[in-house]
């Protein structure tokens, strides 16, 4: 059964939805497997997969801050829109910050994969980029990572709350208060049907399943919201406490 015909359903175990574990494992540090002691295992072989939705990021080298300024992500969206026109794909979500990017990209029958995609829109943006900044040298930090959504994330509504997650990255950064105000991620396209960016943007199944009409989907897109808030702040309670002990323990043995 596909996201777009499953019921919506909110169940709640101890206070937490049932779908949290999609905003622990976002926010989960990357782990290098190693065989034996002897270091990092080779890079696994990409899979580039038709009618699979993608969730790719890349950062800027040794993670600086060289999107920081408006000009850059403006950039950043033109080069999208170029990728755009010459292959075809279904853009579902991006999120622009200072030294990185996340974009939710969904593969089509006989258009080009996901490394096709990626590499011409990472080499484009390199080039304008170091072309205005007058400067040399590589721009990417390595190679782009991804995730298949359609694996990693099991229900529908796991899918929802890895789309607030990304839409809360300038919340997380402090760059904004609200992820609404923030003029470089596509969250308002499933806020507003009247709201219209530089870039085509393709709901994914899972909002289209939320509601017959444009109006319920952004009634109970929202919901999620609502849940991801509580549990983000869960989080950063239960962190506080832990530091807060630990600052006492360190006290008492001084």
């Amino acid at each position: 059964m596909g996201w777009g015909s499953e019921p919506l359903v909110l169940k709640f175990i101890g206070g937490q939805s049932h779908f949290c574990s999609v905003f622990r494992a976002c926010i989960r540090k990357d782990k290098r497997s190693t065989k034996n002691g002897a270091g990092p295992m080779p890079r696994p072989h990409r899979r580039c997969l038709p009618n699979t939705t993608y969730h790719v990021y890349s950062r800027c080298i040794e993670w600086k801050t060289l999107l920081t300024e408006d000009s850059a992500k403006d950039m950043m969206i033109f080069t999208l829109r170029r990728t755009q026109r010459k292959y075809r794909f279904e853009l579902i979500f991006y999120q622009i910050m200072d030294s990185h990017f996340h974009l939710v990209v969904r593969t089509l029958h006989g258009g080009a994969t996901i490394s096709r995609i990626m590499q011409y829109f990472k080499a484009r943006y390199a080039e304008s980029f170091n072309r205005a900044a007058k400067r040399i040298g590589p721009f990417w930090n390595e190679r782009f990572k991804d995730t298949i959504v359609e694996e990693h994330y099991r229900s529908r509504d796991e899918v929802l709350g890895m789309l607030w997650y990304l839409a809360y990255n300038p919340v997380r950064h402090k760059k904004e208060k609200d992820p609404r105000g923030y003029r470089y991620g596509a969250v308002n396209c499933y806020l507003d049907d009247k709201f219209r960016t530089l870039v085509e943007i393709t709901h994914h199944a899972a909002f289209t399943g939320l509601g017959r009409s444009m109006g319920e989907r952004i009634r109970k897109f929202q919901e999620f919201e609502g849940i991801y808030f509580n549990y983000y702040d869960g989080v950063r309670a239960r962190k506080a406490c832990k530091n807060r002990r630990w600052v006492r323990i360190q006290y008492s043995r001084e």
